[in-house]
This record gives C-alpha cells, structure tokens and sequence, in this order.
C-alpha cells in the first residue's frame, strides 16, 4: 500500500488529534531514518500506523488479542493500553501487508526491548520526540535522538520507566530489558 492510502486510512480510523501525532512521527521517523541510514520509506510506513488501533477500548484490543491469537502477558493484562502496540502489528501485517521489519518496529513502538533493529529504535525515539510531544526533557530528547541513537534511546527508557513508576504502574519487562541491554552492550 502507498503511504498516501496507509495515511488517508489512518486519518479514517484515528480522531483529528492522534492523526495529527501520527503525521509528526511519521516526518520525525523519516527524518531519524535519512539521519541514521535507515529505509525511510519503511519508517514513513511504521509510523503511520503505529496507533493504527489506539483509540481502541479494551473489549475492542482483546478481541483482536483473540482474533490474531496474540498471546498476552500478565503486564499486557494489567496495563492494557499496550496491546494497541501488539494490535497495530498485527493490522498492519494482515490488513496493510507490510513487511515483518515494519511489524516489529510498530509492535515495540511502546515497550522498545532489547537488541532492538535500527527501525524499531527509529519509531520508538520518533514517537516520543514528534511535534506535539511537550513532556519534561524532550528538547533534549530530540537533540540527542540526532546525535547519538542509543544514548537517546536509554534516555527514553529512563523517562518511560520514570512515567510508569510515578503513576504506580507496573514496568514491562521488554521496556527493563531494554535498558539494560543499552546500558551494557548497545552504547556503542
């Protein structure tokens, strides 16, 4: 599919605001990719449907869980506003018929992990760090998303892993596995 039909569709199903934050991720992804020597065709076409399925409520992501026989686990089953990343993977593989590599870039655009491809650290810093996105230390996100990939990307993990705990939620384990994993073999 064109990105001109992936993003007419995704204007279709998201309300004017999410579409707008899909739109400044798919630039920012695009921008990461030219900067990094990644395809920025494919992370145009990741950021675009990222939260293909966000707006989604609960009953609506479980059904597709079960549709796609996505098995959860118990952090999934508690904080359930991440499945719309296991979700949106699944859409864009079955409905959209994007590439495995673009999958898994949307299925880790929330929770990140360890070892993570080029593509998925693209999408993951370019959801964090688009336009509308105004939380503490994202100026300096953004600085350091273009100049040193993974210290950027521990510096979202930090500040992801700081959100959830402010709010009492529980850390998924990809998300501590992840930093890790930056913080010592991915610094390079």
């Amino acid at each position: 599919m064109e990105l001109d039909e992936l993003r007419n569709e995704m204007t279709r199903v998201l309300s004017s605001k999410r579409a707008k934050h899909a739109l400044g991720c798919e630039s920012e992804a695009e921008k990461l990719a030219l900067r990094w020597g990644a395809d920025p065709y494919k992370a145009r076409q990741a950021a675009i449907l990222h939260d293909i399925t966000k707006e989604r409520n609960r009953e609506e992501q479980l059904k597709l869980c079960e549709k796609y026989s996505i098995m959860l686990g118990d952090v999934e089953k508690l904080e359930w506003p991440l499945l719309h990343a296991l979700t949106a993977a699944e859409i864009a593989r079955s409905v959209y018929h994007v590439s495995g590599d673009i999958c898994e870039a949307v299925r880790y655009h929330t929770t990140g992990k360890e070892n993570m491809t080029l593509l998925q650290k693209i999408i993951y810093l370019a959801d964090f760090i688009e336009p509308t996105r105004t939380f503490r230390g994202v100026c300096k996100l953004r600085k350091l998303a273009y100049k040193n990939i993974n210290e950027a990307l521990l510096f979202a993990f930090d500040s992801s892993i700081k959100e959830v705990l402010n709010r009492g939620g529980i850390l998924h384990p990809d998300t501590v596995n992840g930093r890790n994993w930056i913080c010592t073999k991915g610094r390079d």
